[in-house]
């Protein structure tokens, strides 16, 4: 494993356990395995439900099986699959540094004149507030 796989596991992590702790789409599945810790049925139940709810436990895990997607398939597949199994891991690493770069440069930052040539308006939380777009504020 070289230092790039090394990051890329690391930003793989991050994406996946920013999904599953912070996702919306993940909300049900979630509040199943809150019961399972807080109604404790057997240990199994109550380890299961523990984990999958653990901000601190969960990215251990994450990281192992990262890793394993990542590795692993260069023992057992030939070359072209080898790439291919890896992509998964590659595009929550490529999510990682999405998020990233939209804290660096927010979306608000980007000038109108590009962002009219992409079809679009800016939305800042200040048009949220006065409850208007920048559209109704360019008036001719």
């Amino acid at each position: 494993m070289t230092l790039l796989d090394f990051v890329i596991v690391a930003l793989a992590a991050d994406a996946i356990t920013s999904a599953w702790f912070f996702g919306e789409i993940f909300d049900s599945v979630r509040g199943y395995f809150q019961i399972f810790k807080d109604k404790t049925l057997t240990k199994t139940e109550w380890f299961f439900g523990t984990l999958f709810t653990c901000i601190f436990c969960l990215p251990y895990h994450i990281a192992f099986w990262t890793v394993a997607l990542l590795w692993l398939p260069g023992f057992l597949l030939p070359e072209p699959w080898q790439t291919m199994s890896r992509l998964p891991v590659y595009a929550f690493a490529v999510t990682t540094v999405i998020h990233f770069l939209q804290q660096v440069r927010p979306f608000e930052a980007i000038p109108e004149d590009v962002h009219e040539q992409i079809g679009g308006h800016i939305y800042t939380e200040s048009n949220e507030k006065e409850g208007s777009s920048n559209e109704d504020q360019r008036s001719p």
